[in-house]
């Protein structure tokens, strides 16, 4: 990331496979080092396909999980350099992958979820509540 960033003198669209840290370049301006990781896209990927009760999921639907990912990106993240949103809240960003799955499902006709469908024609913010409520939190208790 930092040979990047300074033989660009912080240009370059950086996205890595694992973990870099921020660089600062020679003038001060902080440039974020994003990490390319699918845990972007198929936790909500998944979470869509099950909670829409698809049986198929189709090229458009990985094509709307994706383009879901960047809409999530905050101007301060873009001036920044970042690539993709703070994994650090992982959870919110599979839910809004999800609501984008589960959206082109039912205008390709593969969700079965009548439940879902339902509120998805009265507004996205009942379908991601429902998606919320719907979503798998791990709980682990104490072994000793």
């Amino acid at each position: 990331a930092e040979e990047a960033q300074l033989a660009t003198n912080g240009r370059v669209i950086f996205a890595s496979g694992s973990p870099q840290n921020d660089v600062t370049l020679p003038d001060g301006t902080l440039r974020r080092s994003s990490q390319a990781n699918n845990m972007y896209i198929f936790p909500g990927l998944a979470l869509g396909a099950h909670i829409g009760k698809c049986r198929t999921v189709s090229d458009e639907m990985l094509m709307a999980a994706a383009r879901s990912v960047p809409e999530l990106l905050t101007e301060e993240d873009l001036k920044g350099g970042a690539v993709y949103p703070p994994l650090c809240d992982v959870r919110s960003i599979s839910l809004h992958v999800a609501l984008a799955v589960v959206k082109q499902a039912l205008q390709e006709g593969h969700m079965e979820s009548e439940e879902l469908q339902k509120r998805l024609e009265i507004s996205d913010q009942r379908s991601t509540r429902y998606i919320w409520r719907n979503m798998y939190e791990p709980k682990y208790g104490n072994v000793v």
